[in-house]
């Protein structure tokens, strides 16, 4: 049976050189109850640098805990994953892998950003193919969705949402050149690659793409 890696440590929490409080004020830090709330609702919301300068809060108040040195380096990791979740599902693929190549550097050991850059990895192959399309070949673009399927699984629905309007932001594009047979062709695959998505290809949004190829990480 293959072992897990072990998780991030408090060590991964990168040193700084920002100050836990304004110069020159004297006010004695929060409760460490408080901090702890303010650091979970900024790692939630995804907010990776308020996150951070809460956790070098906490290491003031709780630097010897076992909170400290499990919990906070979990919790950050989970910012990252939530960071690059929302990136991804608003169609900015090659963010969503910026940021966890990010969170990668400072969590290597975390196997929840390991496994979601390998599955964004793999959604940015497809995107890349839609917001550069000129003709598509149907059976080849099923064939990259289901594989897409085995590997989202109970978040598919998100990346082929995105995936979708990407396609259908590709179409707007073409219409809004004068490439009207383009357009068409590009819409009627559409239809048989999304048949759930039908209206939402119709309602493409001309200008959001862009040329630049998504960045992946190949280690």
């Amino acid at each position: 049976m293959q072992q897990q890696p072990p998780p991030a440590a408090a060590r991964d929490i990168p040193a700084t050189d920002v100050p836990l409080q304004p110069q020159g004020d004297t006010r004695a830090p929060a409760g460490t109850e408080s901090l702890k709330k303010s650091f979970e609702d900024l790692a939630a919301a995804g907010d990776v640098e308020a996150a951070t300068k809460a956790a070098y809060a906490l290491r003031r108040t709780s630097a010897g805990s076992s909170y400290f040195t499990q919990t906070v380096p979990e919790i950050l990791a989970g910012a990252y994953l939530h960071r690059a979740k929302t990136q991804f599902a608003a169609g900015q693929v090659d963010a969503a892998l910026q940021t966890l190549k990010e969170g990668r550097v400072k969590f290597g050991r975390s196997p929840e950003l390991r496994d979601l850059e390998v599955r964004y990895v793999d959604a940015a192959t497809v995107y890349d193919r839609l917001r550069s399309a000129v003709t598509l070949n149907v059976t080849e673009m099923q064939r990259g969705l289901e594989s897409l399927r085995a590997a989202e699984g109970g978040e598919y629905d998100i990346a082929a949402q995105m995936l979708a309007q990407t396609l259908a932001d590709r179409v707007a594009d073409q219409r809004a050149a004068n490439r009207g047979a383009v357009a068409d062709r590009l819409l009627e695959a559409g239809k048989q690659i999304f048949p759930s998505y039908g209206a939402l290809l119709e309602r493409g949004r001309p200008g959001v793409l862009t040329d630049a190829p998504v960045q992946v990480n190949e280690n």
